[in-house]
């Protein structure tokens, strides 16, 4: 499903380059997907695309390497620092502490409130004390499995999403963070 890179489905047993990569300095694999950062701060995605996971506006699959959203929305695809496949789900942190995720969210893995998928970039939203729906600021880093994503910020609080459970903002306190 072109998640390597190169042009064709042909299983490899040996390293190859992939096509129309440079600069990389991070890289992610998904199911049958994967992302890619250059040092410029740009994404890309490559391979199977059938819920919007490689962030392109579409669900087309890619054969090589693409930068990320379309021509009218580079501006938020820009400065990214981190990008986390998951099982068809990805997470985009950028420089600025900001989360966004795309694709799959049939278990709610977008951090959206919602079970919708989404081939374009969407802020990842909390339940703040008040159980208000708002944007999650001040992201260290980002996490994702096949269905759930966790997401830690810059002082200490963990989130999970979207698994109804809570956890301890600190081990040992009876402090506690809910998920979306």
């Amino acid at each position: 499903n072109y998640q390597l890179g190169n042009h064709t489905t042909t299983a490899r047993r040996l390293p190859i380059k992939v096509a129309d990569a440079y600069n990389i300095v991070k890289v992610s694999c998904g199911a049958e997907y994967t992302m890619l950062v250059r040092g410029d701060g740009t994404a890309l995605g490559t391979g199977l695309n059938t819920s919007g996971q490689l962030i392109m506006g579409d669900t087309t699959t890619k054969f090589t390497p693409l930068e990320i959203g379309s021509s009218t929305e580079k501006l938020i695809y820009k400065d990214v620092y981190d990008v986390i496949a998951g099982g068809t789900h990805t997470l985009v942190l950028r420089e600025d502490g900001k989360a966004y995720s795309a694709g799959l969210g049939s278990s709610g893995q977008l951090s959206q409130s919602s079970t919708a998928n989404s081939s374009k970039l969407n802020t990842c939203k909390i339940l703040n004390e008040n159980e208000e729906l708002v944007d999650l600021e001040n992201i260290a880093n980002i996490y994702a499995g096949n269905a759930t994503s966790f997401i830690t910020t810059k002082d200490g609080k963990v989130y999970s999403i979207p698994t109804k459970i809570k956890i301890p903002v600190v081990a040992g306190t009876t402090e506690y963070v809910s998920s979306v």
